[in-house]
């Protein structure tokens, strides 16, 4: 009997250690960003992919579990998922990149593997907000302490589609 007990006392060991472990795990990835004494949340944590999720049902656009589905790739997943997402991007899209003290980069590119190389974020995505206008829809984010990000869609026969992409940093 002694051996049963000691066989369950190290399953049960080892399995809350596995689940600490992977706790910290999870913690470290999503760490928050702290900005002039404010914490901004991860935009990769769960409730987070919840919140925007109700936001795009809310405004009820059109195929909005798509971009939904664009949009957490995009945020939270490496450059490995780029073949999931590549449908999304449209002939032409147009990158305006700007920094403080630096004249702003304004370019456009059919080049779709530079393009979704440029806009995967790999979880580095902080404060991410979203907002309709006119039928399109812009992402923004805080890719770190002094960059914030942006991505545009707008919605057409082929579903939402990338249009624009931009970036400024301090």
């Amino acid at each position: 009997m002694k051996k049963y007990n000691y066989f369950i006392l190290i399953i049960l060991a080892l399995f809350i250690l596995k689940n600490e472990c992977y706790a910290n795990d999870a913690n470290t990835r999503h760490h928050k960003l702290i900005m002039h004494g404010q914490a901004y949340p991860n935009s990769c944590t769960l409730s987070e992919k919840k919140k925007m999720n109700a936001d795009l049902r809310r405004r009820m656009l059109p195929e909005w579990r798509n971009l939904a589905t664009a949009i957490e790739i995009i945020l939270c997943r490496s450059e490995s998922s780029i073949n999931a997402i590549s449908n999304i991007v449209d002939k032409t899209v147009v990158m305006t990149y700007e920094g403080t003290a630096e004249e702003k980069f304004v370019k456009s590119s059919s080049d779709e593997k530079e393009i979704l190389k440029e806009i995967m974020a790999d979880g580095e995505a902080w404060n991410a907000r979203l907002l309709v206008n006119a039928g399109k829809v812009k992402l923004q984010y805080f890719s770190s302490e002094a960059c914030v990000e942006s991505v545009s869609f707008h919605h057409s026969q082929k579903g939402w589609l990338v249009s624009d992409i931009g970036g400024a940093c301090d």
